[in-house]
């Protein structure tokens, strides 16, 4: 019970990890597979720093998805590096945010 205890007190007002991915997961358009996703907690700024590799059979569903995770206030300075918008189709890709 006390290492129970540790751990709530830890986890007590940080970001909720759970919730991340529940939110991701809700917002992804179906067409879209992720194929790697990293979350790292940073104590100095009390968010985590999200990592999604993924594919994406053509930029509709990439847009939609990038305006998915913008709609979402927790997900901030979320970014999609210039080359993921270069292929038409049979994109691989790699996006950065911050999650709170």
């Amino acid at each position: 019970n006390k290492n129970l205890q540790d751990l709530a007190s830890f986890y007590e007002g940080k970001p909720d990890f759970i919730k991340i991915i529940k939110e991701i997961s809700e917002i992804i358009p179906s067409g879209i597979v992720l194929t790697s996703f990293s979350l790292d907690f940073s104590k100095k700024t009390e968010n985590f720093s999200a990592s999604l590799q993924g594919f994406s059979p053509d930029r509709e569903f990439l847009f939609q998805f990038k305006k998915n995770l913008e709609s979402k206030a927790s997900f901030k300075d979320i970014n999609f590096p210039p080359s993921t918008w270069v292929k038409p189709k049979d994109i691989e890709f790699n996006i950065m945010f911050n999650a709170k």
